[in-house]
């Protein structure tokens, strides 16, 4: 392949690698990453305010070269260098492009990729299509998917270079391009899409070594040692056995912790003291791969310290040219590489066996369900907000608050909406199917014929007595109380173990009267909430079901937690409060009319729990009432949410809501004020975690979190312990003494039962999980 670094420029530095220039980033590194976001946000004073942008005399035409000009939107600091990229960018925006057809039909070009590396292939060709609508349409590619263009540049680039082979200017042209347009973007942005960008200038990299031994012992750092403390040839050494051994698909406890990553920790803790001045002066390419080594950890593990690094790696990618990076050996684009891969469920074969231990257990490694791609929010802006996403849309939700169910109903059918997606009618059409099941006089019946006041009152009912005056509406005297306001539950289930599940889920909601929606992934789960549903007929149901890849957008098999929070998102928009709780959780009541008594006290927009013995909330049970404000704030969070899938989910809530110190990165601003809520966790909406304190006549929810302490198998303990519920609470006794004693009696029935009988056995499976006194809550 020729010649590799020789002829192209390393970097604008000069110390004792490269040389330095006089601009905003030396500055940003000389204070070290604790100044990195103060100078990242500084103004940069540029005497150039022309963009300039090479033309690829072979890859690109002058049109293309404009296009990537204007992608940029910024001018640039000099000739030769880019200016870091914006933070902000449009809201719900699909960088994987799912089911975009424009320039190039960008799922089927994917697909084929994504086959060739699950045969163990590269991967890295440029199929036929790109390279056409490369040369004839960037302009429209560059419009529809920016990342998915940026790949396939990519692609076509090093084509270029290995066939350019004696055309300097060629080779130049090409990877100058290439860098420009890598900084327009974050570097996290590009390693979260679902396009392998990273993967691929990692498995090029090797086109970029020098051919001469000096200048590659100069960029390794081969002659610098203890200058500011550091061995760099050590280091480097280390560097590679590191990313060695990541890429042998280690078990957890099989040697991780060896002496090079000792030293790599030693070294990370010491680089910094003075600011990294030294250690960029003494060797800029293993500080950036430290830096590197900085983010990855704290994007996988505490998120608050991530936007610090990012936005430092984000300035010297600016200012080192990624092929500069390539050059020098150290194995930076690898780690890049592996922290794009480990935001994906898919092997990459040039990362070797890279998460091999996740892959190794298939679907029930714990780490796949945090996995959120660009891709999984289907719906768009109009469809997530259809009234609007703005002051004038989210004033129009108080209103909507105010109405009753068919007021509501006719209402939304008075909107016209044709404009607006197929996947958005679907959505539509499962929340109106609960709304309508709210308007329903058969509903209402909560006692039998004949009944007493005094019986009904006993069963924790209304009685509204007939007036003989006015005609019988069927409304039965005897009525179960229902909430004042709008308020629907949603759950999320996806993956074929918990399918088994979902019918007993379905049937459980309707004979509490609990309107929900199930957002049921993947074809098991989706049939079974379809199947339920049907067998009880619509008419009869409370629960509907909805699942956004049905309608042949996305993988129809994933699944994917966004989910859940885009139909949140919805039903605020629309001006209907929502209890949002996780599928391995039990209701033992409809448990509507206690949180409207509960927000009605405490005047609380959000109301959430906690586990017992610790003090952040749990997002296994989240309510939240529509209003304006609640509106705007939950369209901010996921906007945020969306745009970082590193981040977790139960962090930003707690962050955003002002609840715990934990930090995040890059959150949102602006944020309106919300009073938060604390429900009893103690014994009437208690979990797993640090135990409940047993009172069977308050408890009204029970959730099987993740114990403190890892406890084999315990995935498939706790769907036992939920499938013993379901069965006890459907068993035809259950209904037979809860037809005799109440809707609300469930928890009674199980604490008086005898413990040899179906309902102390069941019982017995709480009580091993209570304690007597609670855990002191860790902060």
């Amino acid at each position: 392949m020729g010649a590799h670094g020789d002829d192209v420029p390393l970097c604008r530095r000069r110390s004792r690698s490269c040389s330095r220039s006089q601009s905003l980033v030396q500055s940003l590194f000389l204070l070290g990453p604790a100044a990195a976001a103060a100078a990242a946000a500084a103004p940069v004073a540029s005497g150039n305010s022309k963009t300039n942008v090479n033309v690829l005399p072979i890859l690109l035409s002058a049109a293309a070269a404009t296009a990537i000009a204007e992608a940029a939107k910024e001018p640039q600091v000099d000739e030769s260098s880019p200016l870091p990229p914006s933070y902000q960018w449009e809201p719900f925006k699909d960088w994987d492009c799912i089911g975009v057809k424009g320039a190039l039909d960008w799922d089927a070009l994917y697909f084929e990729n994504e086959a060739k590396w699950s045969r163990g292939e590269d991967g890295f060709e440029v199929p036929s299509e790109a390279y056409e609508a490369l040369r004839t349409n960037l302009t429209q590619m560059l419009a529809e998917c920016p990342l998915g263009a940026l790949y396939y540049l990519v692609l076509d680039t090093y084509r270029i270079f290995i066939l350019a082979e004696e055309d300097r200017e060629a080779r130049m042209g090409a990877v100058q391009a290439i860098w420009k347009y890598l900084s327009v973007y974050p570097y996290f942005l590009i390693s979260s899409s679902r396009w392998a960008t990273w993967e691929a200038l990692y498995y090029f990299s090797e086109l970029h070594r020098p051919r001469d031994a000096e200048l590659m012992d100069l960029l390794k750092c081969k002659d610098t040692r203890d200058s500011g403390g550091q061995d760099w040839p050590t280091l480097f050494n280390a560097s590679i056995m590191w990313s060695n051994e990541h890429s042998e698909g280690k078990e957890p406890d099989e040697g991780l912790i060896t002496d090079y990553s000792i030293l790599m920790k030693e070294a990370a803790g010491t680089m910094w003291h003075d600011g990294g001045t030294k250690a960029q002066e003494d060797c800029p390419h293993g500080y950036i791969f430290f830096s590197g080594i900085q983010a990855m950890v704290s994007m996988l593990r505490i998120t608050g310290d991530f936007e610090l690094w990012a936005r430092a790696i984000d300035f010297y990618l600016s200012e080192m040219p990624f092929y500069s990076i390539a050059a020098s050996g150290w194995p930076t684009l690898r780690l890049f590489a592996m922290q794009s891969a480990s935001l994906k469920t898919r092997r990459m074969p040039a990362l070797g066996d890279f998460q091999g231990d996740v892959f190794r257990r298939g679907k029930m490694h714990p780490v796949l369900k945090r996995y959120r791609a660009y891709g999984d929010l289907l719906l768009r802006t109009p469809e997530l907000a259809p009234f609007g996403r703005d002051a004038e849309g989210w004033a129009l939700v108080d209103e909507l608050v105010s109405l009753w169910p068919d007021q509501w109903v006719g209402l939304v059918r008075r909107q016209d909406f044709s404009k607006l997606r197929p996947i958005f009618h679907s959505t539509l059409e499962a929340v109106e199917s609960v709304v309508m099941a709210m308007t329903r006089k058969t509903t209402r019946e909560c006692g039998h014929s004949g009944i007493t006041e005094e019986t009904c009152l006993t069963r924790g009912c209304l009685w509204v007595p007939k007036d003989p005056k006015v005609p019988d509406d069927g409304v039965p005297s005897c009525r179960l109380p229902k909430p004042e306001r709008k308020v629907i539950g949603v759950s999320f289930v996806w993956g074929e173990n918990w399918a088994k599940l979902v019918g007993k889920f379905v049937f459980w909601m309707t004979q509490l009267n609990f309107h929900c929606i199930l957002v049921a992934m993947g074809e098991a789960c989706r049939k079974a909430c379809e199947i339920a549903v049907s067998g009880l007929s619509q008419a009869a149901s409370t629960v509907s079901c909805w699942d956004p890849f049905e309608g042949g957008l996305g993988d129809p098999q994933r699944g994917s937690i966004l989910q859940r929070h885009a139909i949140i998102h919805v039903l605020l928009h629309l001006g209907l409060d929502v209890v949002a709780f996780d599928f391995d959780t039990f209701w033992f009541s409809d448990p509507r009319m206690r949180f409207e008594e509960l927000a009605a006290e405490t005047k609380a927009d959000v109301m959430m729990t906690r586990h017992l013995d610790a003090d952040c909330f749990n997002m296994g049970l989240l309510y939240i009432r529509a209003s304006s404000r609640s509106a705007e704030w939950y369209s901010k969070y996921l906007e945020w949410l969306h745009l970082h899938p590193y981040e977790r989910e139960q962090r930003g809530v707690n962050f955003l809501l002002g609840f715990t110190n934990q930090k995040v990165s890059f959150a949102p601003k602006d944020m309106p004020k919300l009073k938060v809520g604390v429900l009893d966790d103690e014994n009437e909406f208690a979990s797993s975690r640090g135990g409940w304190l047993g009172n069977w006549t308050k408890i009204r929810f029970f959730h099987w979190v993740n114990l403190a302490a890892e406890v084999m198998a315990w995935a498939t303990i706790k769907r036992n312990h939920v499938t013993a519920f379901y069965q006890c609470a459907l068993n035809f006794m259950t209904r037979d003494l809860m037809a005799r004693r109440g809707p609300f009696s469930f928890p009674q029935i199980l604490a008086e039962a005898d413990p040899e009988s179906l309902w102390g056995r069941t019982r017995k499976l709480l009580d091993e999980l209570s304690v007597k006194v609670a855990p002191p809550r860790q902060v």
